[in-house]
């Protein structure tokens, strides 16, 4: 891997050369059969596995090399591999698992069945996938189908680790990078917006806001813009992987229809099987026979079915959770109807979408004390002992919400106790908002993570100030004879 020292750089360095040696040498084995006719000799899987393996290895080069420009050189982001994560060495250690267990089950059955050891990873690689070809390579040895039924169950396994890391990795990792970032643009875009406004006000000399009502404001549109940027990245993300999947699927469409030629494949038909395989269909009407198909099917397989599954998890997402949505409307208009009369139907489907601002509304109505009061109360309650008291309160009920998945949004009344423990109020002189970098909105970690690390440096201090004044009480009382 490539990280930040110089040393890993010259480690990179020796990857590109290796990756060129075996460029060469694949493109020099060519040259010495010039002396025979074309028609006379076909190069075997293994030529072909030595093409993917000399391409792959450069375009891992490829991507460290642009980590490092962009993560130590550039400092656009963290470098992703200066200190992998557990998940990225599980993931690592994972496909490392699943590589020799294809190996492996190649040479065993190539062995009880008679076969190459080349079409023994060929096979087993579409029976790991559960794809099912059915092609010419047929288990007709009872000692093959005896072993097939631990192997199959094993590899199902740790493919299905791997496809379980590289969807942890992707989704959950990169679905929160994306977000963030969608939310930042966002949040700069309102910025703008909002300094524009204020700009207009002063011009107009019209009466500027209070400090709580402009907070208070502040607040549900820092709430809009998390729904929109968590909206747009979702949608992103779904672009992104769809656009991935279309690029294998056409792609490797393509390359069938060029290494099945002598089947007479057309383009069509090529993306009729692609399109069955991915889906791990496998019907076996088709399937490559050539020595260059082979070797591709099985890495195309192995970087095309975790990109299928990720495609899918994001249609979860979006499109399906639209479709659902449709489905429960649909069903309320149709056969199943809601029982309460007195509600409408169209009110009854709204009350799934209420925005936070009526939510507020709603509670504005039940509630008797204003923020401020709220937060006076609590620093006038706030005796040294009962403050640690509702500190360690708060937190444990925190911790709880820690566990939480989606990530709990706590409301605007929740905030304003929250903020008054921690001994943060706004008054008419106060100029922090709630759209500032870095704030409990707009923070990197999850609004709870924030409220923890700040409620625990809060009972940290008052025990520290508590502590160093029962030490002056101690040193000023006289000692007894």
């Amino acid at each position: 891997m490539l990280l930040s020292s110089p040393n890993r750089y010259v480690s990179n360095r020796d990857r590109y050369t290796s990756s060129f040696l075996l460029i060469g040498l694949v493109a020099a084995a060519p040259k010495h059969l010039q002396l025979y006719p074309r028609h006379e000799y076909v190069f075997s899987q293994s030529y072909y596995y030595g093409i993917l393996s000399s391409a792959l290895y450069f375009i891992v080069a490829t991507f460290l090399l642009v980590n490092y420009f962009n993560g130590v050189i550039l400092k656009r982001y963290p470098p992703i591999f200066s200190t992998p994560t557990l998940s990225q060495r599980a993931l690592m250690l994972q496909t490392i698992s699943l590589t020799f267990y294809l190996g492996l089950g190649g040479l065993v059955f190539s062995k009880t069945e008679g076969w190459e050891y080349v079409d023994g990873v060929y096979w087993a690689d579409y029976t790991i996938l559960t794809v099912g070809l059915g092609s010419d390579f047929k288990l007709e040895n009872t000692l093959s189908r005896a072993l097939l039924m631990p192997y199959a169950i094993g590899g199902i396994i740790a493919l299905g680790l791997v496809v379980g890391s590289v969807r942890s990795l992707v989704l959950e990792r990169g679905s929160i990078k994306v977000q963030r970032r969608a939310l930042e643009k966002e949040r700069t875009k309102w910025m703008r917006r909002l300094k524009e406004q204020k700009r207009e006000q002063e011009e107009s000399s019209s009466q500027p806001k209070s400090g709580e009502e402009k907070l208070r404001d502040e607040f549900y549109l820092m709430r809009k813009i998390e729904r929109t940027a968590h909206r747009k990245s979702k949608w992103t993300s779904l672009a992104a992987s769809l656009t991935a999947f279309l690029f294998l699927w056409l792609g490797g469409a393509t390359v069938f229809t060029f290494s099945e030629r002598r089947q007479e494949w057309t383009y069509f038909e090529s993306l009729y099987f692609a399109y069955v395989t991915l889906l791990t269909i496998g019907y076996g009407d088709l399937y490559p026979q050539s020595n260059a198909g082979k070797p591709f099917f099985v890495v195309w397989t192995m970087i095309a079915v975790p990109a299928l599954t990720i495609l899918i998890s994001n249609m979860g997402d979006t499109v399906v959770g639209m479709i659902q949505k449709a489905t429960l409307w649909v069903g309320a208009m149709t056969v199943l109807p809601y029982s309460d009369s007195s509600i409408s139907l169209t009110r009854k489907f709204k009350l799934t979408k209420r925005t936070n601002e009526e939510i507020r509304l709603e509670k504005s109505a039940i509630t008797t004390n204003t923020p401020t009061e709220r937060v006076h109360s609590l620093q006038e309650e706030g005796k040294k002992d009962q403050l640690l008291k509702q500190l360690a309160v708060e937190i444990r009920t925190l911790t709880k919400d820690m566990t939480g998945k989606p990530p709990r949004n706590y409301s605007y009344e929740e905030w304003v106790r929250f903020l008054g423990l921690l001994g943060i109020a706004w008054n008419e002189g106060d100029t922090w908002s709630w759209l500032d970098e870095g704030g409990p909105l707009a923070s990197p970690s999850s609004e709870t993570e924030w409220l923890l690390d700040k409620m625990c440096r809060r009972l940290e201090m008052n025990i520290e100030r508590l502590g160093r004044k029962e030490g002056v009480r101690d040193a000023h009382e006289p000692q007894g004879g």
